[in-house]
Parts: C-alpha cells; sequence; structure tokens
C-alpha cells in the first residue's frame, strides 16, 4: 500500500536551504528528501545503483549524495556524476543512471511523497481539502518542535484508536461526562476525480454522552478541569487589568478534589462558563485511495 500512497514526509521549513535532505522511512520503503539547487524539493530511492548501500541516514546538508561503500556519486538532481575508477564501467551510461525518484508534492507548506510514478497527482489525491483548512493558514505557519512515539503495534491498530469515537464507551469511560462520543459527525469526501477521499471526524467536546443522564453545564465543566488540570487551576490574569482591592484574598478557583468556582474573575468582566465558550474537536484523517491496490 505505501508504495501507492501519497503520504506526508516533512515540512518545507525542514529542508530550507539547497542540500538540505531528510530521510524518509516506511516499511521497507526509504527515501531521501533534498532541496534542489534550484530550489525544488525531489525524493530519491535511498539506495545506491551499484550495490544498494544506503546513501543517506536520518537528517543533515550535502553538496552531492555520495555512497558511503564504493562512492558512487550523483549530484542534488539526481545525475551520476563520478564513478571512482570509471575505466571499469564501460557499460554504465551516465544518462541512464540517474537516480530513481518518487512523486513529490507540495500543500500547505506540507511536502508529500509518493513512490508511484503512474499515481495521480496530489491535487487530485487531496480535493477540496483545501477549504477546510483555509482558516488555518498552515501555510504559514512552522514547525516549533517534532515529539513523536514509536508504538509496538501493527499500524492498524494503532491509526484505527484516532478513526473513531465508538470505543470511548469501553476504553475511556472517564470522558463520558464532557465527551458527546455517540454524537460524533463522520463525513466522507470524494476526490476531485469522484474517488473517495478524506474523511472528517467532529466529535462534540463540553457535553456530556447520551449514554448518561444528561448532566449540568457546570457538572461537565468540573469533569473536565478534573481530568485536565488535576494538580489544580487557576485563571491567567492581565496585568493592564488590576484586581480589585478585597479585605481577605479569595481564590477564584478551589484546589481540587474540589471544583472550581462556576464563576472567575477575567481580565475586565465575569463570565460564565458553559458548553458553548469551548469549542469541539475535529479530526481529518488522510488514507491511501481505495481505487489502487
Amino acid at each position: 500500500m505505501w508504495k501507492k500512497a501519497w503520504q506526508f514526509a516533512c515540512r518545507e521549513e525542514d529542508i530550507p536551504e539547497a542540500g538540505d535532505y531528510l530521510v524518509y522511512d516506511v516499511a521497507d520503503l526509504s527515501l531521501i528528501v533534498v532541496r534542489t539547487e534550484g530550489g525544488d524539493i525531489k525524493a530519491y530511492h535511498n539506495a545506491c545503483l551499484h550495490r544498494g548501500t544506503r546513501l543517506c541516514d536520518d537528517s543533515g546538508h550535502a553538496n552531492q549524495l555520495r555512497c558511503p561503500f564504493h562512492g558512487f556519486t550523483w549530484s542534488l538532481d539526481g545525475a551520476l556524476t563520478d564513478v571512482p575508477c570509471r575505466w571499469d564501467f564501460p557499460h554504465v551510461r551516465a544518462e541512464e543512471f540517474g537516480l530513481p525518484e518518487a512523486q513529490t508534492g507540495l500543500w500547505a507548506g506540507f511536502v508529500f511523497v509518493n513512490p508511484d510514478p503512474g499515481a495521480e497527482s496530489l491535487e487530485t489525491y487531496l480535493g477540496d481539502l483545501d477549504k477546510h483548512f483555509a482558516p488555518f493558514a498552515l501555510q504559514d505557519r512552522f514547525k516549533a518542535i517534532h515529539v513523536a512515539k514509536v508504538i509496538d503495534c501493527n499500524w492498524k491498530v494503532g491509526m484505527e484508536a484516532f478513526l473513531e469515537s465508538y470505543h470511548v464507551i469501553a476504553t475511556h469511560p472517564q470522558l463520558l461526562e464532557y465527551l458527546g462520543d455517540s454524537n460524533t459527525q463522520y463525513d466522507v469526501y470524494s476526490r476531485a476525480d469522484g474517488l473517495p477521499g478524506f474523511n472528517r471526524m467532529i466529535t462534540p467536546q463540553a457535553t456530556s454522552s447520551p449514554h448518561l443522564e444528561p448532566l449540568e453545564p457546570q457538572d461537565v465543566l468540573d469533569a473536565m478541569f478534573r481530568d485536565f488540570y488535576p494538580d489544580g487551576w487557576a485563571p491567567s490574569r492581565s496585568p493592564r487589568a488590576p484586581r480589585r482591592a478585597r479585605s481577605s484574598p479569595r481564590p477564584c478557583a478551589r484546589t481540587w478534589p474540589r471544583p472550581p468556582a462556576r464563576t472567575c474573575r477575567g481580565p475586565a468582566t465575569r463570565r460564565s462558563w458553559t458548553p458553548s465558550n469551548i469549542s469541539s474537536s475535529r479530526t481529518w484523517c488522510r488514507g491511501p485511495a481505495s481505487g489502487r491496490r
């Protein structure tokens, strides 16, 4: 499947300068995603065409791609530039010995790769994804930190947990007080060519699950604060809005296990917290096109 699917490899800012590269590994595939001298982003199969040695590991900067074993060398554009003891390789023609490429595509600052040279374009694959993410202006953002975790499981099992809310009642029952699990909305959108494309999952938060008896808004909020702030919570205050003088200090939020006050004093006004103050969570999932195997 990975040989046929568009997949996110890195952000553009991960390889900002010519010669910057990043190795993208998935299953038994390995690609070198590199910025060329002309500013383009290309992805080469990470194997020397002589004996199959990996050309690069991890990420870094290089003026050329050189095999660490026998020294076969390619330019950043993938052209063969040097073969040690060239006289022993009369059958190697430089114009036919360029590094094999995978397809690359850019979307909102994200770099995608697809090992299948005959695959549809990234634009066709993503369909109308643009309009769903337009409010976030992802192309104007950058990655401040990269955090990853290796999970010892089949990748499909790991992914499935984030594709539905059906498991919440059995796996995460503590969330039912403030998560509308069975009210989750699932939408499937088509690609530009009409085939099934991406799906959207919207799960309402700050509302209790239909599996429970209805809760009061404050009870819902108390449950959220219990789990989100187990060590207690206090509102932030703006230095431009000084607190009113009191004869004795009175905390705005109580310390757990007691719940927070129903209202808190903000920078300028008093505010009652209700479910309408807190947004729903949305998840967009992009999988391989179902029309290809």
